[in-house]
């Protein structure tokens, strides 16, 4: 009798791995208007003063951060059709600067743009809410979209 014990080693077969590159990165660089965002970003505080200075000021004042500013984010969910085909879609909230993207797709469809929102100063988060309202003893899910700036 032999004390010894067998080991097998099983082996994974992987593919190339390929970066993830958020659909909203992409829509940002075409958004209506990223292009005057860009710009606003490039101008010197000088040139933001209105001419009485003060509007200008205030605003140059809440572009000034201590905090990192984060370049980019996104989130990622599953979700089900309300309607009765059960269809199985995914989603993302991209976030950048002062942009958040809100796109959309499944099997049988690609991903789009389903909602794209920009704001007057820059986005900390964006996040998917639920909500439910109960009324006459049914209660009703409400879900929406919340950004913080």
């Amino acid at each position: 009798m032999s004390n010894f014990s067998e080991e097998r080693a099983t082996m994974i077969a992987a593919g190339d791995l390929q970066e993830f590159v958020p659909f909203g990165r992409d829509h940002c660089k075409h958004h209506p208007n990223a292009l005057n965002l860009q710009l606003r970003q490039l101008q010197p505080a000088s040139e933001l003063w209105s001419s009485d200075g003060a509007a200008g000021l205030v605003g140059s004042l809440q572009e000034v951060s201590i905090h990192e500013k984060h370049k980019e984010s996104w989130q990622l969910r599953k979700g089900v059709s309300e309607i009765g085909d059960e269809v199985d879609y995914d989603e993302e909230l991209y976030v950048a600067g002062n942009m958040v993207i809100w796109s959309k797709g499944s099997k049988s469809q690609a991903l789009a743009v389903y909602k794209a929102f920009t704001v007057d100063s820059p986005v900390q988060q964006a996040l998917w809410c639920d909500f439910i309202i109960s009324q006459d003893k049914s209660e009703k899910t409400y879900s929406c979209k919340c950004l913080a700036h």
